[in-house]
């Protein structure tokens, strides 16, 4: 009996080792495939936002926080970190809300600010002091004679992209290249945007992660949802994703939309249109066509680059489509409803559902939040479906760049601080932005969410404007006008534009 019970016991030992052995290979394989599953759900989701080199993984599977290349004992010993920038109060939805925050107040973008200061402050004691920018000292003029003083007044400044042309020019800023710790080829500097910046192989403004919100600048197309279900037009999104989102399809759609209303044969504001557009920015579509003013040659040089057969095809499409009888509601048109903010009657039309499509900031689905109005967001319109990539455009009086004025003394503890404050602000201030507010709060669905990460891929400025070189506004006048004379306005404007290129290319080539 007592062989039995210890047969029988040895035998419970090895069917339970056996079970064992079972089951942690079938949970093996099972959080094997689950993790596999979830990082590539990551990478799906935020391919824009994580690298696949800062998405490394310990041997715990924990994500792994890239840290900026500066001491981590660096003590700053109290240093005033003084930065110039663009407040809410000056430039309204166009200032930054990514810089100064003075306390905690439930807002996500302010206390995420916050708390990234304060890490940073006391991780490196020093304290960020921030001076907003007012209506009389935010304009070049004003900056560049602060600069020109001589007077160490501002370690880094963050101001619109309009103003910096003519700094640059003056020899008001620091080639960011030449700053210690300044490292653009990590991912939490928006390289593609300093690379277009960029003149000579000089880069003197840029933006990153530190500028979160910078990304409300570029142009989108809204989309009224039910209009598109009234009229029977097809998915947007679905044309989107089938890579057949082109000019000539939105043309198709927007076309036979308008329509008189109140019926007191004229079209105005009270009526319904295909299409919405600022009159300032119709040149939008023709960047998010894949277009360019200038291109660089292998050394960075600023090359005009205008006129091709193809170019002229697609301004000359972009003005059929602006030409459309009654099909599109210009904003000039209404400055005796809003002088200042003549866009503003084009965003009642459309959250009064009387617009099917609204070309617009990204920026305005924050306006839009408290609307009732179903909307979806998209990427402009490529060119034809041999276009690659999506592309999205910000003017220069939107976006914000980071600067630094040749009168700071200590280029080194700067370039640790803006360094690391764009850092941390990859792993607080993005998501808070990205996920949680531009995903979470403004877009109306999935599908948007899907659309904004095509949107925020591809980003295009334009340094002809920048620099005010004349062949950006002559395009945009001829199509603002409709009157679709483009190859007289490029011929008028060509060598005028080439001088002033020249001579710019000429400072920057000679500023130290």
């Amino acid at each position: 009996m007592k062989k039995i019970i210890i047969c029988l016991f040895c035998l419970i030992i090895i069917l339970c080792t056996v079970m064992f052995f079972a089951c942690g290979k079938d949970n093996g394989n099972t959080a094997d495939e689950n993790q596999k599953n979830d990082s590539d759900s990551v990478q799906d989701n935020n391919e824009n936002i994580i690298s696949e080199e800062e998405n490394s993984q310990t041997d715990n599977n924990i994500e792994v926080k890239l840290l900026p290349d500066i001491p981590d004992d660096l003590d700053l010993d109290g240093y005033k970190f003084r930065i110039f920038y663009s407040s809410l109060v000056e430039a309204g939805v166009w200032g930054l809300r990514d810089i100064v925050a003075e306390e905690i107040n439930g807002e996500i973008i302010n206390d995420t600010v916050f708390e990234r200061n304060t890490y940073l402050e006391e991780k490196y004691n020093f304290e960020i002091v921030g001076t907003p920018t007012t209506l009389s000292n935010w304009q070049a003029p004003s900056i560049k004679k602060v600069i020109l003083s001589g007077t160490d007044t501002y370690d880094a400044m963050f101001i619109r992209q309009s103003q910096t042309g003519s700094l640059i020019i003056n020899g008001c800023l620091v080639n960011l290249n030449e700053v210690p710790y300044l490292d653009f080829s990590k991912s939490w500097w928006d390289q593609s945007i300093i690379n277009q910046l960029s003149v000579a192989n000089k880069t003197f403004g840029a933006t990153g992660d530190v500028i979160a919100t910078n990304n409300n600048a570029f142009r989108v197309i809204l989309f009224n949802k039910n209009m598109i279900a009234d009229f029977g037009l097809d998915d947007p999104y679905k044309i989107v994703r089938e890579n057949k989102w082109n000019l000539d399809n939105f043309y198709n759609m927007c076309k036979d939309i308008s329509l008189d209303v109140n019926g007191d044969g004229k079209m105005d504001e009270n009526d319904r249109y295909g299409y919405l557009v600022q009159s300032g920015i119709t040149i939008n579509m023709f960047y998010a066509a894949g277009e360019q003013t200038i291109i660089k040659d292998k050394d960075g040089i600023p090359v005009i680059s205008v006129g091709s057969e193809k170019c002229m095809q697609i301004l000359q499409k972009i003005n059929d489509i602006l030409l459309t009888k009654d099909a599109v509601m210009f904003d000039s048109d209404y400055t005796r409803i809003n002088s200042q903010h003549p866009e503003y009657v084009l965003q009642d039309v459309f959250e009064d559902k009387r617009g099917l499509f609204f070309a617009e900031v990204l920026q305005l689905a924050e306006r839009m939040r408290s609307t009732d109005t179903e909307f979806g967001i998209l990427p402009p319109p490529k060119a034809d479906q041999n276009q690659t990539e999506y592309m999205c455009f910000a003017d220069s009086s939107c976006i914000n760049l980071m600067v630094i004025p040749v009168t700071n003394t200590n280029l080194e503890r700067t370039g640790q601080i803006l360094e690391a404050m764009c850092a941390e602000s990859k792993y607080g201030l993005l998501p808070a932005y990205y996920e949680k507010t531009l995903k979470g709060k403004y877009s109306r669905d999935n599908d948007s969410e899907e659309m904004l990460d095509i949107i925020i891929k591809n980003k295009v400025i334009s340094i002809d404007e920048m620099f005010d070189w004349g062949m950006h506004k002559a395009i945009q006048d001829v199509l603002k006008k409709r009157s679709g004379d483009f190859t007289s306005a490029i011929e008028k404007n060509l060598l005028k534009a080439q001088d002033k290129l020249e001579k710019t290319i000429a400072t920057i080539e000679d500023l130290e």
